[in-house]
């Protein structure tokens, strides 16, 4: 992978395929890219790899709900400048379709160090460091 302002990558376990994230402040793109680093495919949603945990078929996704206009990302989230509230998509690694599977009206959840386990999504919510389990 080439050298690009804010550029993040989580591969899928086999290494074939990955969500590569690029940013500067004020243009971000997400896209699914192969281990040759070739656009598979655009995603309509931004978030960042780290936010995410991939199958070789399917990719779970925090996706910010809104993010405020000056975020540079993934600088401004990872030194903690800025946190989100977040819904969870489920991404299709060989179309690039997504659909939203969580939403939570209830609570706000910053969900990081999301990992799928057996039928459950586990995650870090960073506003009260707290372990949290979804079953899917």
């Amino acid at each position: 992978v080439k050298e690009e302002q804010g550029l993040t990558v989580r591969w899928t376990p086999d290494g074939n395929s990955g969500l590569k994230f690029t940013g500067n402040g004020i243009n971000n793109s997400m896209k699914i890219i192969d281990n040759k680093n070739r656009i598979l495919a655009n995603l309509n949603l931004i978030t960042l790899p780290g936010k995410c945990t991939l199958s070789a078929l399917n990719a779970y996704c925090a996706v910010p709900k809104n993010l405020p206009p000056s975020a540079k990302l993934p600088d401004d989230y990872l030194k903690r400048k800025i946190f989100t509230n977040d819904d969870i998509n489920l991404i299709n690694l060989a179309s690039g379709r997504a659909e939203q599977v969580f939403s939570n009206e209830e609570q706000t959840l910053d969900i990081s160090r999301l990992l799928f386990y057996k039928d459950r999504l586990l995650f870090i919510n960073r506003y009260d460091q707290k372990l949290y389990s979804l079953e899917l």
